[in-house]
């Protein structure tokens, strides 16, 4: 009997703790609200919904080769950008409790995930889909987009 008592105290230490990392790991900040393109530039939004795999994982999004926000579980962000071609990548955050991971991830550089050809005046939606080794930014429609973000937080810019 008291075999069955210590599985049931390890099972909910085990949801427990899974369910602290997971609201630990989410995005803070503002609440989605839609924004509109300046003048002669492009917005472009890239959430990650919240979700069990990878949420721990926090990734830095660098659009040509500058730092842009870092993407944790659950949030969004938003950035204008030149009109033309912007390439989208990721470094993986050097965070204590997976440091080895993320150099080994980080080892080549950072990491293509899309390539956009943004107009002036237009606004893009992309989620992030995390993957070990397929991670990707799906370009999506504006509806689902904004019904996925609405009360999501907007994760905070980067430290230029």
């Amino acid at each position: 009997m008291k075999l069955n008592i210590g599985r049931k105290r390890r099972r909910r230490g085990v949801v427990f703790w899974l369910a602290a990392a997971f609201f630990v790991c989410a995005a803070s900040g503002l609440s989605f609200g839609k924004d509109t393109a300046p003048a002669g530039k492009a917005v472009v939004y890239v959430y990650r919904n919240a979700g069990i795999f990878g949420a721990g994982n926090a990734l830095d999004l660098f659009a040509n080769g500058q730092p842009i926000t870092r993407i944790t579980n659950g949030g969004y962000y938003d950035f204008a950008v030149a009109p033309g071609k912007v390439e989208l990548g990721v470094l993986t955050a050097l965070r204590p409790i997976a440091i080895l991971t993320a150099l080994v991830d980080n080892a080549g550089g950072v990491r293509h995930l899309y390539t956009l050809h943004a107009e002036a005046g237009h606004t893009y939606y992309l989620r992030y889909e995390p993957g070990f080794g397929s991670e990707k930014l799906i370009p999506v429609a504006k509806e689902e987009a904004v019904k996925a973000m609405a009360g999501m937080s907007r994760f905070q810019p980067a430290q230029k």
